[in-house]
C-alpha cells in the first residue's frame, strides 16, 4: 500500500509484515539484551549500566547503548494500564539526528501501519527536516513470567524491515531511512505494590558526539518517570 502524509512528507510503499517476520525481529532484539551487572553511576534515581560505544560486526554502524534500572512503587496492573493507554506520539523516539532540537518534537509524526494483534503493531515515524529521518518500527507488549517465575510486562520497540520493503523503497536525497535502534522496558513484579524496572536503549549513531546527545535525550526521558511513579 502507498503511505501518504498530511504534511507533505514524501510518501512510500509499505508491504505488511508476516507474523514470522515480526516475531523474529522482536526476538532478535530480546536476545541481545544482556545486562552488564557493573553499575557505573546513577541519574534521577536510576542505576546506570553503561556500555561503551561499539560497532555492529555485520553493518559496521556505530552503536550507542545504555541500560538503566530502578525500583518503583506501583502495581504490575497499574503499569500495564499506563502502557496500554498511552498515545503512540508520546512513545520515546528510537533515534534523532545530530543536533536535533528537542523543542521540535511536536513536528514528529508517528502512524500505525499494521496491527497483528491487540499488543503487536508496525508503525512508521518521520522526523522532518531538510533530510527527513524515517524508520519502520515493531512494537510489542507482552505479559509473561521471567526466568525466576516472577510476573512481568515486557515492552519492546525496535526498528524493523523486510526484503519486500527494502526492494520497494525508492532512494531519495530528502529521506534517510534508519535501520538500527531499539529499546526494551521490563516491569518485573517484586510484590503487589513494587516493581523492578529495566530500561535498555541502543541506537545507531553518527559519531561520539551524536552518542552523547542521545544519552542526554535518554536521561531526559527517564526523568519523566519520576512524576508518573514513585521511585524507591
Amino acid at each position: 500500500m502507498c503511505v501518504n502524509f498530511l504534511n507533505e512528507e514524501p510518501s512510500f510503499i509499505f508491504y505488511p509484515f508476516t507474523r514470522e517476520d515480526f516475531d523474529s525481529g522482536i526476538e532478535a532484539t530480546l536476545a541481545l539484551r544482556d545486562i552488564n551487572p557493573l553499575i557505573t553511576g546513577s541519574i534521577f534515581g536510576w542505576n546506570v549500566h553503561h556500555a561503551p560505544l561499539a560497532r555492529n560486526a555485520k553493518t559496521g554502524s556505530l552503536v550507542a547503548r545504555v541500560t538503566l534500572t530502578t525500583r518503583i512503587r506501583c502495581s504490575l496492573e497499574a503499569a500495564n494500564v499506563t502502557l496500554s493507554s498511552s498515545d503512540v506520539n508520546s512513545w520515546p523516539l528510537l533515534i534523532t539526528r545530530t543536533g536535533w532540537p528537542r523543542e521540535e518534537e511536536t513536528s514528529v509524526s508517528t502512524h500505525v501501519l499494521q496491527q497483528l494483534d491487540l499488543n503487536s503493531h508496525v508503525l512508521v515515524t518521520t522526523i522532518p527536516g531538510k533530510v527527513h529521518f524515517r524508520y519502520l518500527h515493531l512494537v510489542r507488549r507482552r505479559a509473561r513470567r521471567d526466568e525466576t517465575n516472577k510476573r512481568e510486562i515486557v515492552y519492546v520497540a525496535v526498528i524493523g524491515d523486510t526484503e519486500a520493503n527494502v526492494q520497494a523503497r525508492e532512494a531519495r536525497p530528502d529521506v534517510r531511512c534508519v535501520r538500527e535502534s531499539g529499546y526494551c522496558i521490563r516491569f518485573t513484579e517484586v510484590n503487589k505494590t513494587t516493581l523492578d524496572v529495566t530500561y535498555d536503549r541502543s541506537s545507531q549513531c553518527e559519531s561520539e558526539k551524536h552518542a552523547q546527545e542521545l544519552f542526554v535525550d535518554w536521561a531526559e526521558l527517564i526523568r519523566g518517570f519520576v512524576p508518573t511513579w514513585s521511585l524507591l
